[in-house]
């Protein structure tokens, strides 16, 4: 077997970890070759978790969650005060909340692709829509949105409409929509 030289320095506390494990394995050189085999098998064996998944993971972490079947959840709205329900989803910002606990950051920190990417990833997370992306078009960004939530006739896409339309209100850019009784087309003005 063909061998390779490295030379390196570690802190204290890894010299110290590879000094106890050199110790087991005999070797400093047979503790970092099983270190390195372990790493190469965690990570075939554990496979990232989607961006998704990750927002599911912290939105269950913050002990504010309600697990609800969709099909019930759409039959809650359908029945639901369609004007209390939408002021409810301005006043509670909710789109805003979640982009902020994706990104880790204040709102006015982000920049406006960041925002574009955590409406699009915790949307897709909480598997409210058939379709969600954006696309760049040069002076704008553009929301697709697809769902399955047919109230009244266009009382979902104008409930939706206002859910994100919140986040770019605080954000502070402006939009336009078109909206058609299961999909949003929203504009989204870069500053």
């Amino acid at each position: 077997m063909e061998k390779h030289r490295i030379n390196t320095t570690i802190s204290a506390k890894h010299w110290e970890i590879l000094k106890k494990h050199a110790e087991k394995y005999e070797s400093q050189q047979r503790t970092l070759e099983i270190a390195l085999e372990s790493l190469e098998n965690h990570l075939k064996q554990s496979p990232a978790l989607s961006p998704e998944m990750q927002v599911w993971l912290s939105i269950c972490e913050l002990n504010n969650t309600c697990l609800l079947n969709k099909a019930l959840f759409l039959e809650l709205i359908r029945t639901a005060d369609a004007e209390r329900f939408n002021e409810l989803l301005t006043t509670l910002k909710l789109a805003e909340y979640l982009v902020v606990i994706y990104q880790q950051k204040p709102l006015k920190e982000c920049s406006l692709k960041e925002v574009m990417d955590g409406i699009v990833i915790t949307g897709k997370a909480l598997k409210f829509f058939d379709e969600l992306k954006y696309t760049d078009d040069g002076n704008y960004y553009t929301l697709k949105v697809h769902h399955s939530v047919v109230i009244r006739g266009l009382e979902g896409s104008k409930s939706f409409k206002l859910f994100f339309e919140s986040v770019f209100e605080t954000y502070e850019v402006k939009t336009e929509s078109m909206i058609s009784e299961n999909s949003i087309f929203m504009k989204v003005f870069k500053k």
